[in-house]
């Protein structure tokens, strides 16, 4: 039997903790690949809350708790253009897992915060909404981890067998794109991603202890 330890999570920093111990997050175990702590704060700033807002818009949209006519223009904007893609594609609020926070306690302990899962026997999806420019090559490097970390996850939570479709929606106040996302070496190189954050966690523990010995 698998013992259960107290996972925590801090809504300022994002960040999460077993027994008061960290672990990294989905996002964090991208790092390697796209830093955001370089950007200055004035500029990543505005832009990493509105994307925050805006996540939490559909959110509350998808659980029918959003006072709609609180919303600034651009915001309103921004929601047509998600209802658009919910009669488009035909996306089902009573099928959808929204914003569901997971952990993994199992080998190198992770945690995550998909936007939407469907689980469903006709269609499994992890559908990631981005609010940020579209970048290529962020499409095919950086978002097929991350939507295989959520996978991860997912199934590491009880979610059903089968083959489950990735997607990013980019959402914006004119448009929105809907566009697969997946790689087929995503899932491996996200296990090694995880692997290398627990190395290097307890190589600069070990280096510390070692300056740090009396």
């Amino acid at each position: 039997m698998i013992k259960k330890n107290l996972f925590t999570y801090d809504d300022a920093t994002h960040r999460g903790y077993i027994d008061g111990i960290p672990i990294p997050s989905v996002t964090q175990l991208l790092k390697p690949l796209e830093d955001w702590d370089v950007v200055p704060e004035h500029i990543l700033g505005p832009a990493r809350d509105k994307g925050h807002y805006r996540h939490k818009m559909i959110e509350l949209y998808l659980h029918g708790e959003l006072a709609e006519t609180a919303l600034e223009q651009d915001d309103k904007d921004c929601l047509e253009q998600f209802k658009k893609f919910e009669t488009e594609h035909g996306l089902r609020r009573d099928d959808a897992i929204i914003e569901y926070q997971m952990v993994s306690q199992r080998g190198n302990p992770f945690f995550g915060t998909p936007d939407i899962i469907i689980d469903e026997s006709s269609i499994k999806a992890i559908i990631d909404i981005k609010c940020g420019v579209y970048g290529e090559w962020r499409h095919k490097y950086i978002f097929p981890l991350q939507l295989a970390g959520y996978e991860r996850l997912w199934r590491l939570n009880g979610g059903s067998p089968g083959k489950y479709e990735h997607y990013c929606l980019y959402l914006y106040p004119d448009n929105y794109r809907f566009l697969f996302c997946k790689n087929k070496q995503a899932s491996q190189t996200f296990g090694y991603l995880l692997k290398n954050w627990y190395i290097k966690r307890d190589y600069e523990k070990k280096i510390e202890q070692w300056k740090n010995q009396k």
